[in-house]
C-alpha cells in the first residue's frame, strides 16, 4: 500500500508540476541562432516521471498486484502507439542530426511511458484533474498579470524567459491601430498558444467534474425530507471554488489571444451540449448552460475593456496579423518542400526545422518553425507509417466513444462500479484534434509532448472510480 500511495501521489505531484519548465540545457540548438526545436535538455519533470516509471515497472514485472493493484489497462491504443514508436525509431537512421533524432525519440518514449502510467495506475481521477488544474491555476493567474501589467520576468529556476512587447522579433504581440503593441499572456510557458490550449483542456475537465458532482448530489439528496443531512456549506463552498477558478481560467484563456484555443473550446462545449441533449441529461444541461453563460460573461467583460485588442486578433486585421497569416502560409510551403523528398520515411525525429533550414538557409533563427499542424509534422518526421499510426490512434478513440455512447452516466458512483468516460473524453478529444490541426507544440516541444500523452491517457483510461464525494 505504501508503494501504491507513493506512485499515486507522485502522479498528482507530476500533474501539478507539469507546467514547470526548469531544465538543464545539455546542448543548445543552433540554426543561425538559438533554436528550441533542436535543443537537448533534461527537465525536472523528466526526473520525477522517470522515477515513477522505474518504481511502476519493478512492481509490474514482479506482478505484486496484492501490493500495487492495476485497475485497468487500455489495450486498443497500444497497436497504434507501437507502430508510431517503430516509425519514430526507424526515422533516426534517416536523420541528418542523429543526436537530436535519438533525443527526440527518447522524449517520445517518455511521453508514452506517461500514457502507460496514467492508463494503468490506480488513482483518483478527480484528484488527478484537480492537481493538474491547481498547477495551471497559477499559470493562468500569471498570464493575467502579464497582460494587465504588460511585463514579465525571467527565472532560470522556474524555466521562464522575459518577454518585451517592443522587441523586433520573436515575441507574440498584438499591434493595434495607432501603433499600440500588446504582449499576449504566456504564463510560464513558451508561447501564448500553449497557455491557451492547455487551459481549454483544464476548463473541459473542470466542467465535467462539476456536472458529475452536481448530478450525483441531486440524485443523492432529491428525496431527502430532512434537509439537515444535506451538506449545504460544502456545496456552496464547492460552487464558489469552481466558478472562481473558471473565471481565472477563462480570463487566462482570453488574454492568451489564441484563436486556435478559442476555437477548440467552442468545439469542446458543442460536443458537451450534443451529448447531454442526446442522453436527455437535463440536470447536467442546466449546469452546462450556467457554465457557458459564465464563460460568455468573462469574455464579454474583457472584450468591453480591451475590444480593440481582441477584435484585431479575432478578425486578423493589422500588420502583424497579416504577417502571422503569411508566415503560416510560408510554413506550409516549407512542409511541401520537405515532404516532397521524404514522404516515405521522414526527415527524422526533431529534424524538421533543420530540413527547412537546409532548403532555405540565411534567415534568422526564429524564421525556422515547424509546420503548424501536428499531423503533417508527424508525417514529415516519421514518414507515412507514423502518420497513419498517429491518425489511427484518434480514429480508434473516436470510434470507441461512439460505440459506448449508450453506456455512460453523468455521475460519480460511490460503489466504485466502472463508468464510461465518454462525456469526459469526447469533448477533450475533439478539442485536442482542433489544437493539433492548427499548431505544432503538442509534438515539437517538451511540455507539449508530456501534455499530449497525459491528456490522451486520461481520456482513454477507464478506471474504477474512487468515491471522491463521501
Amino acid at each position: 500500500m505504501k508503494i501504491k500511495r507513493l506512485i499515486e501521489y507522485g502522479l498528482y505531484l507530476l500533474a501539478f508540476l507539469l507546467p514547470l519548465e526548469t531544465r538543464w540545457i545539455i546542448k543548445a540548438g543552433d540554426l543561425r541562432g538559438y533554436s528550441e526545436y533542436s535543443t537537448i535538455s533534461l527537465y525536472g519533470t523528466d526526473i520525477l516521471l522517470i522515477l515513477l516509471l522505474i518504481i511502476f515497472i519493478i512492481f509490474s514485472i514482479k506482478k505484486e498486484y496484492t501490493v500495487y493493484s492495476i485497475q485497468h489497462t487500455v489495450y486498443g491504443p497500444w497497436f497504434f502507439i507501437a507502430i508510431l514508436e517503430l516509425a519514430a525509431f526507424v526515422s533516426i537512421f534517416f536523420a541528418a542530426d542523429k543526436s537530436v533524432a535519438t533525443f527526440s525519440y527518447l522524449r517520445l518514449l517518455l511521453g508514452i511511458g506517461l500514457f502507460w502510467l496514467v492508463t494503468s495506475a490506480s488513482y483518483d481521477q478527480m484528484k488527478l484533474a484537480a492537481s493538474l488544474a491547481a498547477g495551471f491555476f497559477i499559470q493562468a493567474g500569471l498570464g493575467i498579470w502579464q497582460f494587465l501589467s504588460q511585463s514579465t520576468f525571467a527565472s532560470k529556476w522556474l524555466g521562464m524567459a522575459s518577454h518585451d512587447p517592443w522587441a523586433m522579433g520573436g515575441e507574440s504581440v498584438i499591434e493595434t491601430l495607432g501603433g499600440g503593441r500588446w504582449l499576449r499572456a504566456y504564463g510560464g510557458l513558451d508561447h501564448p498558444n500553449i497557455l491557451g490550449g492547455i487551459l481549454v483542456i483544464i476548463i473541459l475537465m473542470a466542467i465535467y467534474w462539476f456536472l458529475a458532482i452536481a448530478r450525483t448530489m441531486y440524485d443523492r439528496y432529491k428525496n431527502e425530507k430532512d434537509l439537515s443531512s444535506v451538506p449545504v456549506k460544502s456545496i456552496i463552498f464547492g460552487i464558489v471554488v469552481f466558478y472562481s477558478s473558471l473565471i481565472i481560467f477563462a480570463s487566462g484563456l482570453f488574454f492568451s489571444f489564441s484563436r486556435s484555443a478559442w476555437l477548440a473550446l467552442a468545439a469542446g462545449l458543442f460536443i458537451f451540449t450534443i451529448l447531454l441533449i442526446y442522453k436527455q441529461e437535463w440536470i447536467g444541461g442546466i449546469q452546462l448552460l450556467k457554465v457557458v453563460i459564465t464563460l460568455g460573461a468573462v469574455f464579454f467583460t474583457w472584450f468591453l475593456i480591451y475590444g480593440n485588442v481582441a477584435s484585431t486578433r479575432a478578425l486578423g486585421s493589422g500588420r502583424l496579423e497579416d504577417k502571422s497569416v503569411s508566415e503560416r502560409a510560408l510554413y506550409y510551403n516549407d512542409f511541401k518542400k520537405v515532404i516532397s523528398n521524404h514522404w516515405l520515411a521522414g526527415v527524422g525525429m526533431g529534424n524538421y526545422t533543420l530540413a527547412v533550414y537546409k532548403n532555405d538557409p540565411g534567415g534568422a533563427s526564429y524564421r525556422y518553425q515547424p509546420v503548424h499542424n501536428v499531423f503533417l509534422l508527424v508525417w514529415s518526421e516519421t514518414g507515412i507509417l507514423g502518420l497513419l499510426a498517429f491518425a489511427g490512434l484518434f480514429v480508434y478513440l473516436i470510434i470507441k466513444n461512439f460505440l459506448e455512447i449508450g453506456n455512460w452516466k453523468l455521475e460519480i458512483n460511490k460503489s466504485g462500479n466502472k463508468a464510461s468516460n465518454l462525456i469526459l473524453s469526447a469533448p477533450i478529444i475533439i478539442s485536442l484534434i482542433v489544437l493539433l490541426s492548427l499548431d505544432h507544440w503538442l509534438w515539437s516541444l517538451h511540455f507539449g509532448i508530456l501534455s499530449f500523452w497525459f491528456i490522451i491517457g486520461y481520456s482513454a483510461a477507464d478506471h474504477k472510480r474512487h468515491d471522491s464525494l463521501g
